[in-house]
């Protein structure tokens, strides 16, 4: 996909000599969407030209590639894939932007894409709700450096994803259920930066075994690695001054490894699972033991380690 978005563009598909008669001159390319088969190519130009929002500035032309890929152009003002462009659309399997022009892809524009197994999204900013919910065919994200936000629900129920990669970026937040139900998804380092993760972001994430939560967040909201059933252990760092409720109940997580000095305020009654062994600094065992609240429920199993 990327070597044909890469000749479309240098040899001068912008220039409207290969585009079709009706798409205006000073239209440029914004996406090439790759489908099932041709026979899909009304629901398509359906979807983009009379149904996506776009306002009818939005046209589509054939690559002229055996593979099943169009272009999508759009008038230059159009800086937004808009929300719903194209949900459900099952016969879309892949999906490249041209860097930035589309910077922000509103929610739901990809949700129930049953069949697109790529996408790429260089240069967008912002990643709304529900972006790409249940595109259970897709194996793998990786988030830009340019992005700042990224959506609740963004990627639940994608089945198979199993790898997403985080570039140095501006995200502050990992949303509510962002990645919920992601079944295959193994391995996660969230970017420094991140403050927050929400409430449910990694819930139900059956093959999760590995996170590396950086020194940037201060909160863990409820429910945020419940039903990690591989998780075994997880390091909560320094900066983390509150943890939500029923964060670590019923998944595989013995070993929680907690740095604050200063015992973290608990979202509730059971914040950890019934077998969780919580280590803190040495120092502070006496603290978190005495701390009172809802750590009261934990002074048994509170360790220390360093």
């Amino acid at each position: 996909m990327k070597k044909i978005l890469f000749s479309l563009l240098s040899i001068g598909m912008i220039t409207g000599c290969s585009k079709d008669d009706n798409i205006s001159d000073n239209y440029i390319p914004a996406l090439v969407v790759t489908i099932t088969s041709e026979a899909e190519e009304e629901s398509l130009r359906s979807q983009v030209e009379d149904k996506s929002g776009f306002d009818g500035k939005a046209k589509i032309s054939p690559t002229g590639s055996e593979d099943g890929s169009y272009i999508i152009y759009v008038a230059p003002e159009i800086r937004s894939l808009p929300a719903y462009a194209f949900s459900w659309c099952d016969y879309i399997t892949s999906v490249d932007f041209v860097e930035n022009v589309l910077t922000t892809i509103e929610e739901n524009a990809f949700i129930g894409c049953s069949s697109m197994a790529y996408v790429h999204i260089p240069g967008v900013i912002s990643i709304g709700n529900e972006a790409f919910r249940s595109c259970v065919s897709l194996k793998s994200i990786s988030i830009p450096q340019e992005t700042t936000f990224l959506g609740d629900y963004a990627f639940k129920d994608c089945k198979s994803l199993a790898n997403i990669t985080f570039s140095d970026n501006s995200i502050t937040t990992i949303g509510d259920s962002v990645f919920m139900s992601c079944d295959r998804l193994n391995i996660i380092k969230i970017p420094y930066g991140v403050t927050s993760i929400g409430s449910s972001a990694f819930w139900g994430c059956d093959a999760l075994n590995m996170i590396d939560i950086p020194g940037s967040v201060t909160s863990i909201e409820d429910e945020a690695f419940q039903y990690c059933t591989s998780l075994t252990s997880i390091d909560i760092p320094s900066s983390v001054t509150y943890i939500g409720n029923n964060v670590f109940n019923f998944s595989a997580i013995k070993e929680i490894y907690c740095h604050p000095t200063i015992p973290p305020t608990l979202g509730g009654p059971t914040t950890f699972g019934p077998d969780n062994t919580i280590y803190v600094p040495r120092t502070s065992v006496a603290r978190y033991k005495e701390y009172g609240g809802n750590w009261r429920n934990y002074q048994n199993r509170i360790m220390g380690w360093f």
